[in-house]
């Protein structure tokens, strides 16, 4: 069976296995080893203070609702990342979407203002879209930020070098904060790693409050991505990882034709959406996983027309060329894609 629904990258896909390093009992600071925070601070051009490490970004997201604790409602993206669901839920905090198109920016710019809401998540790249900011959305969400919102920026699939410009408004402005995840960057997903880059202040808060949910973050898992960091200081993996993205988009091309990504965006999932088809994405899903590989159901992410997400970050590019073959294949037969 080829897996095509999970978001992070396997070892064998990484190009590279975290070293061993020295078991620890102890628990670690509440906002992290200052080694690891250090480290990604200096990637980023920041200050250390403004940088705590989380149990993972979903971790971060957490301690970030619980210390922000909204009053209002909280605009999530649709189709969402189910984890934001879950949390909101979890914490009894009220949600309204607004809707991932060609005009995300504005489309959560027109919700803030109708619904009077004060925090918001921006997910780019979008789960499970992929879809990448596009010019002159950065202007949008430093508007609704100047107007006086919260905006919670969920980077887990970038780079730990994140954008100098996204991360420096960040660090001087106590009213965002990006959420990071070296699961996703660093290839660790089982180690549950991420962390916060914001204003001190901000940062602190959200330390106190992962702190007092959760405890210490795994000083291991934090020693092991400390590692992991250093070794690949100049980019090796993430360039390797780029590049298997982009060639996995080239062969899922070829087996599903132009409703398949541009390969030279390095597209991290495929989203496939048929409104108005008779199946449901449950029925694709299974459709797909009884001819031998697994996607993942849209409705999962909050979607109500039928979808389904592949992602193309976790398989070999043998599977990923086998998988997305198979896709093809269901999808033909249903009438969903008539040409490739």
């Amino acid at each position: 069976m080829i897996d095509l629904t999970l978001g992070h990258y396997s070892p064998e896909v990484a190009g590279h296995a975290p070293r061993a390093v020295r078991p620890s009992t102890e628990y670690g600071p509440p906002l992290g080893l200052d080694a690891l925070r250090s480290t990604i601070a200096a990637v980023n051009g920041v200050d250390v203070s403004s940088v705590a490490i989380t149990a993972g970004a979903s971790g971060g997201l957490l301690a970030t609702l619980v210390a922000r604790r909204p009053t209002s409602h909280l605009l999530l993206p649709r189709p969402w990342f189910p984890g934001y669901v879950g949390i909101s839920r979890a914490l009894g905090i009220p949600t309204t979407t607004y809707d991932v198109d060609d005009r995300a920016g504005a489309n959560l710019i027109d919700v803030a203002a109708r619904n009077g809401a004060t925090t918001a998540l921006w997910n780019m790249p979008h789960n499970p879209s992929g879809r990448h900011e596009l010019p002159g959305e950065r202007d949008q969400i430093e508007q609704l930020i100047d107007n006086g919102a919260f905006i919670i920026e969920d980077l887990a699939y970038d780079p730990v070098a994140l954008d100098p410009r996204i991360v420096q408004h960040a660090a001087e402005t106590p009213t965002h904060l990006v959420v990071g995840s070296m699961s996703k960057s660093l290839a660790l997903a089982g180690e549950r790693i991420g962390y916060v880059i914001g204003h001190p202040e901000t940062v602190t808060s959200v330390a106190t409050s992962s702190w007092s949910v959760l405890m210490s973050v795994s000083v291991v898992a934090q020693q092991v991505a400390f590692q992991t960091l250093v070794d690949d200081q100049a980019g090796v993996h993430s360039e390797a990882r780029r590049l298997h993205r982009q060639e996995a988009a080239r062969l899922a091309q070829l087996a599903l034709g132009s409703i398949a990504p541009d390969p030279a965006d390095a597209p991290y999932f495929i989203w496939l959406k048929f409104p108005g088809a008779r199946l449901s994405s449950t029925d694709l899903a299974v459709a797909c996983s009884e001819r031998g590989v697994r996607v993942s159901a849209g409705d999962v992410f909050g979607e109500s027309a039928p979808s389904i997400r592949l992602s193309l970050v976790s398989a070999t590019l043998t599977d990923i060329k086998v998988g997305t073959g198979l896709v093809g294949a269901v999808l033909g037969e249903v009438g969903l894609l008539t040409e490739r």
